[in-house]
């Protein structure tokens, strides 16, 4: 950390720095150690000169050395760009620092250039995304769409689900044994946090730097989150969204779209190109025939849950349904 003009670190933060370089080195140890055993299980095993064998094991023993190299190169960076993140809000400054960064992970761990290069973006992406969140002025917003990302949020109310910043960035735990419910339960959080984000005028395509602007926003913002974990999880994320919404009605009543129509131009082109049937339509989403007769006709009988399959279907967020 030495001959680079980052901010003053506490003894905590250097401790956690320094573990992940124990940690890195540990592993690039262990791939030298097996690097060598591969050398000397060839020369042992070899009759004459197998130049053929000794140059397989050359390249083995070099390709495990790079891969740990790249394994303790990644987390080392992610510490050292999370402790600075911490403490530059500017994300100007703290893009001016990452590539300091970089240069000394680099330095301690040659690993593949590449992957530190796209770590690097997804680290700039979530300054970027921090700074366009967390001091979010809502005017104006879709109450049925602000409501229906509540309600998504709380399916998520479980006491045991909490998010903790490791090595950097954020794990969530205290999900459902089963491998199928995990992944099942990861598809629709990063899904309603997209749609939470795009809201607040924020996307990304990578799945690690949109869940983690918004748990950055929840544990600046959210009495649920200290000491870098943020506990009930969902409860924290619908009460934060809700509290969002309710400051954005305040005084602006007229400006809250409780009765936003929808946009039947794109719903109809959409289907007719699709060719769908009311009724084959009603099958895909689950719906009575009714509802999709509702939807067709901005009735008053298919309910959100229903215009969000739509939307999930068209492959478009709910707001995008409703005129602007």
């Amino acid at each position: 950390m030495t001959n680079i003009d980052l901010p003053a670190l506490d003894p905590d933060a250097e401790a956690r720095i320094e573990e992940a370089r124990r940690s890195g080195q540990d592993l690039v140890t262990a791939a030298l150690a097996d690097g060598d055993e591969i050398l000397r299980n060839v020369a042992e095993s070899t009759i004459g000169n197998d130049s053929d064998l000794l140059v397989w094991a050359l390249n083995h023993a070099a390709s495990l050395l790079a891969d740990a190299q790249t394994r303790a190169l990644i987390p080392y960076f992610d510490v050292l760009a999370y402790e600075c993140f911490l403490l530059m809000p500017s994300s100007s400054e703290f893009e001016s620092v990452l590539e300091k960064l970089s240069v000394t992970a680099a330095q301690a761990f040659p690993g593949d250039s590449a992957a530190l290069a796209a770590r690097e973006r997804e680290w700039r992406s979530r300054g970027l995304g921090r700074a366009t969140v967390q001091n979010v002025s809502i005017e104006k917003h879709n109450r049925i769409y602000w409501n229906d990302v509540e309600a998504q949020f709380r399916a998520f109310e479980w006491p045991a689900l909490y998010a903790e910043v490791r090595k950097g960035w954020w794990f969530i735990g205290g999900l459902p044994t089963e491998t199928s419910e995990q992944e099942a339960f990861k598809g629709r959080f990063v899904f309603t946090v997209n749609r939470a984000l795009h809201k607040l005028g924020f996307a990304d395509n990578s799945v690690g730097v949109a869940i983690g602007v918004w748990l950055d926003l929840l544990h600046a913002k959210s009495p649920h989150a200290s000491n870098r974990c943020i506990n009930n999880l969902g409860t924290a994320s619908a009460e934060f969204w809700t509290e969002l919404g309710a400051s954005s009605d305040t005084g602006n009543g007229d400006r809250v779209e409780g009765t936003a129509r929808l946009n039947l131009e794109l719903i109809e082109k959409w289907i007719a190109d699709e060719g769908y049937s009311n009724q084959e339509l009603a099958g895909r989403l689950k719906a009575s025939i009714r509802a999709v007769s509702s939807i067709r006709n901005d009735g008053n009988y298919h309910g959100v849950d229903v215009l969000t399959k739509l939307a999930n279907l068209m492959n478009r967020n709910i707001d995008e349904l409703y005129k602007v």
